[in-house]
């Protein structure tokens, strides 16, 4: 699903209702059957989002940032997974940076990368394409849902 609608409709309010990051202004927001609750550990297991803000944990490289959501999410073979997304988001070479080191976009994409490296019933983005940057290669995209081919990744 896509929410979409010029500057100010209310897409990310929309959005940060749904993820109970915002309180509804009326009625109630339900995921899966009950009412959302972003404090609750099965909520929080089943929902990645990507917001504006860089949410990045303090003193951890690249690397570890990854392998440590994929270990906190029991993805298996954790390592193997990590170097699969630095290769897929081009920050194989930064691994053993300090995301404060990256660009503006290669934090978006570590970001990205960390949604995805982690097992998701709902995957909820917010303007993910923002701040992307392409390489000098020019082979980059910016990416808005898991390509075909990582969708068994997100259950």
């Amino acid at each position: 699903m896509a929410i979409v609608g010029p500057n100010g409709a209310g897409k990310s309010t929309v959005a940060r209702t749904l993820c109970g990051q915002q309180q509804p202004l009326a009625g109630l927001s339900y995921f899966q059957g009950r009412p959302v609750d972003e404090r609750s550990a099965s909520f929080r297991r089943n929902v990645a989002t990507i917001f504006d803000e860089d949410a990045f944990f303090p003193g951890l490289t690249v690397a570890e940032h990854l392998l440590m959501t994929a270990h906190g999410h029991q993805v298996p073979k954790p390592a193997k997974a990590v170097d699969a997304e630095l290769e897929f988001f081009e920050l194989g070479n930064h691994g053993g940076n300090m995301p404060d080191e990256l660009s503006s976009g290669q934090r978006r994409r570590l970001l990205l990368a960390s949604a995805l490296i982690r097992p998701a019933t709902l995957l909820v983005l917010d303007e993910p394409e923002q701040r992307l940057d392409v390489p000098c290669g020019g082979n980059s995209q910016p990416v808005s849902t898991p390509p075909p081919t990582r969708a068994a990744h997100c259950s």
